[in-house]
C-alpha cells in the first residue's frame, strides 16, 4: 500500500508493533514486574511529557485497578518544579518519552535519582538519555516514527503499561488477571478490524468538517479521549476539548448545539445506563453524537457509530480505542490542506535550553 504521510503509514503499522511487543517483550516485561515485587515498592509514580503524559495516564489507571500500590501521574515539569512530598524512597518511578530525550523528563529522570528514588524508562530509543540513565529500561521497539506526531509509539507504550501492570496483578495472585492475559493476545487482530474501518471514517470527517469536537472517555479510555484531542489540535489548529463522561454534564454541556459533535469511547464494560442517559441528553439539546463502542443500546441511540470488536473487553480497548481517532485527526488535516507529518510549531523533540 502506497502512503502519502508518515502518520498514516504508521497509524497502520500498529498491528505490527502490538505483535513484536507481544512476541518479544512479554518475558522483559515479567522480569521488571517481579523486580517491582521483590523491591516492595509501596508506590509508583509515571512521568512525562504531551501524549507521553496521556499514556502514564492509563498506567497510572492500571496499576491502581489491578495491583495494591498506591500510583499516580504527573507531568514532568510539575514533578521538577514541585515534587510532592508525599513520594517516598520506597517508591518507583516511571518515565515515558518517544525519543528518551525531552528536556523536561530528562530532568525530571536526574532529579528522581538525586532524590535516592529508582527508576524506569520506557522510550522507542535504546541510545537515549532516558534508556543509558536509568535503572530500568524498556525499549517500545516499534521502529522509527518519521511524523512529528506520535501513534504507533503511543499506543506501543500503553501496550507495555497494560502488561506491566497484569504481570504485577499475577504475581500478587489475582486469579481474576489470566482471562485478560488471554485476550490481550487478540489486540493485534482487534487493531486490524479497526483500521479496516477507514473509509467509514473519511466519510465521517467528510460530514462533520465543519462541528466543533468534543471528546468524552472514562476509566482507562479517559485518557484516550484527552490524546484524541491532542491530535485533532497537532494536526488541524482545531480548538477542542475532552473530558471525563460524567464530567461533560458539570458545565461544559452549556457548550451544546446543533454543530458539535460529541465523540464518546464507550466499550462494553462501562455503565450502560448512565452512558445512555447522557447521549439522550446531548441528543435533546441538538448535538450529534458519534460513538465508538460495542455496546448495541448506544449504537443505537447514536448519530453514528464505529464499531468496536464485539468481545474486546474495556480492560484492555485503550490500545486500540485510539485507532479511530488518529484517523479522525489524519483525515481532518488532510481535508484543510494540511501537512499531518509536520505540524506548524512542533517538533519531534522538545527540547529546552
Amino acid at each position: 500500500m502506497d502512503y502519502e504521510h508518515f502518520m498514516h503509514k504508521e497509524i497502520f503499522e500498529q498491528p505490527e508493533v502490538f505483535e513484536k511487543i507481544l512476541k518479544e517483550k512479554k518475558e522483559e516485561i515479567n522480569e521488571i514486574a517481579e523486580k517491582i515485587i521483590k523491591k516492595k515498592f509501596n508506590s509508583i509514580y509515571f512521568i512525562g511529557c504531551g501524549s507521553s503524559y496521556y499514556a502514564s495516564k492509563i498506567g497510572s489507571f492500571y496499576i491502581s485497578k489491578y495491583t495494591n500500590l498506591y500510583t499516580n501521574a504527573l507531568p514532568s515539569s510539575e514533578f521538577i518544579f514541585y515534587k510532592p512530598l508525599y513520594i517516598k524512597k520506597d517508591s518507583l518511578l516511571v518515565f515515558l518519552s518517544r525519543s528518551g530525550e525531552t528536556t523536561e523528563t530528562v530532568k525530571a529522570l536526574r532529579y528522581a535519582k538525586k532524590l535516592g528514588l529508582e527508576t524506569l524508562a520506557i522510550s522507542n530509543n535504546p541510545n537515549s538519555s532516558l534508556a543509558k540513565e536509568a535503572k530500568y529500561f524498556i525499549n517500545i521497539n516499534a521502529g522509527e516514527e518519521k511524523s512529528v506526531v506520535m501513534t504507533k509509539t503511543f499506543s506501543g507504550s500503553i501496550l507495555i503499561l497494560q502488561i506491566l501492570a497484569f504481570r504485577i496483578s499475577m504475581l500478587k495472585r489475582n486469579k481474576n488477571i489470566k482471562k485478560i492475559l488471554k485476550e490481550i493476545e487478540k489486540l493485534p487482530n482487534y487493531a486490524k478490524q479497526l483500521i479496516e474501518k477507514e473509509e467509514e471514517i473519511k466519510k465521517i470527517v467528510n460530514e462533520y468538517n465543519n462541528y466543533k469536537i468534543i471528546f468524552l472517555g472514562s476509566g482507562p479510555n479517559y485518557p484516550i479521549s484527552l490524546e484524541s484531542a491532542l491530535k485533532l489540535r497537532e494536526t488541524s489548529y482545531l480548538m477542542t476539548e475532552a473530558f471525563h463522561v460524567l464530567e461533560f454534564r458539570h458545565g461544559p454541556m452549556a457548550e451544546v448545539d446543533e454543530k458539535t459533535l460529541i465523540n464518546i469511547i464507550a466499550p462494553k464494560g462501562i455503565n450502560k445506563k448512565i452512558f445512555l442517559d447522557l447521549i439522550k441528553d446531548i441528543k435533546n439539546k441538538n448535538g450529534k453524537l458519534l460513538a465508538i463502542t460495542n455496546i448495541k443500546e448506544i449504537l443505537e441511540e447514536s448519530t453514528i457509530s464505529i464499531n468496536l470488536p464485539e468481545k474486546i473487553l474495556e480492560e484492555i480497548s485503550p490500545s486500540i480505542s485510539i485507532i479511530p481517532n488518529q484517523l479522525f485527526a489524519y483525515y481532518t488535516s488532510i481535508g484543510k490542506g494540511y501537512d499531518p507529518d509536520n505540524p506548524r510549531h512542533l517538533s519531534k523533540v522538545v527540547k529546552l535550553k
